[in-house]
Order: structure tokens, then sequence, then C-alpha cells
């Protein structure tokens, strides 16, 4: 039954209950009483999905966290040995203030970023993302939208007035999720070998 606006407003959210999650949908219906004049009443749908997952964004610190983003950040830096991986990105917290998160699905990272806080006379402080993939495997399920929407929600946190990336120019389904999430391109990215 429609309402009287001619449609039902829903709201949906993820809740996680004894290990499973639903989908809660709110709806109202209007009815007509004899008077013409219409009644609302809301009701309560809750509709169980035992095939969704649990998700989470998680920050990644400890040994154990960061070397289980290895494998889907390597989809990003195959040139990082797996051996390599720890010790490098220990390093890059220590000297430069380098951090990761993550989405995680079920215990399984799904989608990883690398980013850090600075300050530029330009722009004042950003959040930098020097790294985000999510897993070839899972790509499309929302995974890097949601990491992306932490991601903004952390600068804020932090008093930044943007968010920033560098994406190589080859990776074009990359560029596509950006400018759908509403990213802009503001500069060009120069370097040269030294």
């Amino acid at each position: 039954m429609e309402s009287a606006s001619g449609r039902f407003p829903q709201h949906t959210s993820e809740v996680s209950k004894a290990g499973r999650a639903a989908n809660i949908y709110y709806a109202a219906e209007s009815l007509r009483l004899p008077q013409d004049k219409p009644l609302v009443v809301p009701t309560l749908i809750l509709m169980m999905q035992p095939n969704t997952r649990l998700k989470d964004i998680a920050r990644m610190e400890s040994d154990e966290e960061i070397l289980a983003t290895s494998d889907v950040m390597r989809q990003l830096r195959p040139h990082i040995s797996a051996d390599e991986y720890l010790r490098t990105v220990r390093r890059m917290i220590e000297s430069d203030g380098y951090r990761l998160a993550a989405a995680v699905e079920d215990g399984k990272v799904r989608a990883v970023a690398g980013y850090r806080f600075m300050e530029m006379l330009y722009c004042g402080r950003i959040l930098y993302i020097d790294d985000l993939i999510t897993d070839q495997a899972t790509r499309s399920q929302g995974h890097g939208k949601r990491l992306l929407t932490w991601l903004e929600d952390e600068a804020r946190s932090r008093g930044c007035a943007e968010l920033h990336l560098d994406s190589g120019v080859q990776r074009e389904h990359a560029h596509r999720f950006y400018f759908r999430e509403g990213l802009t391109v503001t500069a060009f990215h120069f370097r040269t070998k030294l």
C-alpha cells in the first residue's frame, strides 16, 4: 500500500546479532479512514539474511594485522616482496607517520588503505592516501566505498580540510570509482628519476 505521498520512506542499516547480520527496513503505510483522514502506521520489518557477512573497518597496527594486509596491498604494489612488506611498512610508520586501515569481512582483509596526515601551505591540513586497493576477487561489493568513507570521517575527525590521493594514469577502473565518489582532478603530479 502506498502512502499519501505516493511512496514509502525507507531506511536501511546493518545490525549484528548473535553473529548474524540483519537488514532493517522502516516503512510507513497510510490508511484511509472513513473521514478521509490518513492514519500513518509505522511498521518495523526485520529480515534476517543468513548470507550477509559481518563487515568492519579496522586500523592495522600490530605486526600480525600489518601482515594480514600484505596479499591485498601487493596487488597494487607488487614490487614489494612478501618478505620485505612488514619491514617496509614499519619503517614508513616510524619515519613518516604512515598508517594502515582495512575493510575486513569475516576476518579477511577485503580492501586496504595506506595513508598519512600532513600540512601543506596551499591547502592546509590533509589526509593523504598513498595506497587504496580492493582485493581483485571482491571488487564491486562496497568494500572500497566503505573504506573511503571511513577515511573521509577520519580526516574530518583530525581537523583536515581535504583528502588527497594520486592515482596512476593506467588505473582507469579506479578513476571511475573516484569520480563516482565525488573526487575531482585538481593537479598534475610530475616526477623525475634521480
